[in-house]
């Protein structure tokens, strides 16, 4: 879950849309799923179900996009139920974005 160690963290586009910035455990499943994206891993709602026992991805991405950090993302065609193409979207952090990852996790402090 969230810690209430908040921080006002502001979008430099827009200085009026502010969004609570808070310490994530990595025992939890935002945790854990953001700890995936913050090692470079990527994942759809398939790899996430089997990886990281997260059953509702965009879900737990939209809390992301919440807090201001930007996840990558694009529609890929996997193989589904017996075999059948699927379309699903694959979420990832760019190389800064990771970075705030971490910070939010905890790992890195005041490092950049």
């Amino acid at each position: 879950m969230l810690n209430q160690n908040t921080q006002r963290l502001g979008d430099p586009d827009n200085s009026d849309q502010h969004t609570d910035r808070r310490t994530i455990r990595e025992g939890t499943k935002v945790g854990r799923v953001l700890r995936a994206l913050a090692d470079e891993e990527r994942h759809h709602r398939f790899t996430a179900e089997r990886k990281l026992h997260d059953h509702c991805l965009h879900s737990t991405v939209a809390k992301f996009d919440r807090m201001g950090l930007r996840v990558d993302r694009q529609w890929v065609t996997v193989r589904g139920f017996e075999g059948a193409e699927t379309r699903v979207m694959l979420y990832w952090l760019s190389n800064g974005q990771r970075q705030l990852a971490r910070e939010l996790l905890g790992i890195e402090r005041g490092t950049a």
